[in-house]
């Protein structure tokens, strides 16, 4: 019983991953939007999943769709090959995006899901909190921007020397 248990259970995912490409090979937008999360096991799945987004047929939003799909399938693969625990992808997660976007002096993701839940208000904070808690950094980062670049605006000129400011500790000034 429990055996058959187990084929009913792999059927099922079989199916479920078949269907799954289908879908990125033929899907509609909105139907990529609502593909469940991809974990391929192997590189064949992995392959197959990179190969079919790769080869359909796009428009625009397909394509940026199929891009994100990929990246996911791919990092999802990793992870499980290499072991990482939710940390550790939280960290490879928040690193790829820093990478990928150029993001030097750190950011923050907002979940409006937490804005359902009165609790969650004091998580979310307000510009000159966030200068606050990251002045040392951003400190830093204006100091260069103010050496490096003579002809900004008066006002971003204004702002990174206030900038500057913040980032003195009671030895500096």
């Amino acid at each position: 019983m429990i055996k058959q248990k187990n084929v009913g259970q792999r059927i099922k995912l079989l199916k479920d991953k078949i269907m799954d490409l289908e879908k990125l090979k033929n899907g509609t937008e909105q139907e990529l939007r609502e593909i469940d999360r991809l974990w391929p096991e192997t590189k064949e799945e992995l392959y197959d999943i990179i190969s079919t987004l790769e080869n359909r047929s796009h428009d625009y939003g397909t394509s940026a769709l199929s891009m994100g799909l990929a990246a996911e399938a791919a990092f999802n693969y990793i992870a499980r090959q290499v072991g990482c625990t939710g940390f550790q992808s939280s960290c490879a997660d928040l690193n790829f995006l820093a990478r990928n976007r150029d993001i030097k002096n750190g950011f923050m993701i907002i979940n409006f899901d937490d804005l359902l839940y009165p609790q969650y208000k004091r998580k979310i904070s307000t510009w000159d909190e966030l200068i606050y808690k990251n002045r040392e950094n951003l400190a830093k980062a204006a100091k260069e921007k103010l050496e490096k670049y003579d002809d900004a605006h008066p006002i971003v000129v204004k702002h990174w020397k206030y900038l500057v400011s913040l980032g003195k500790t009671q030895e500096d000034a």
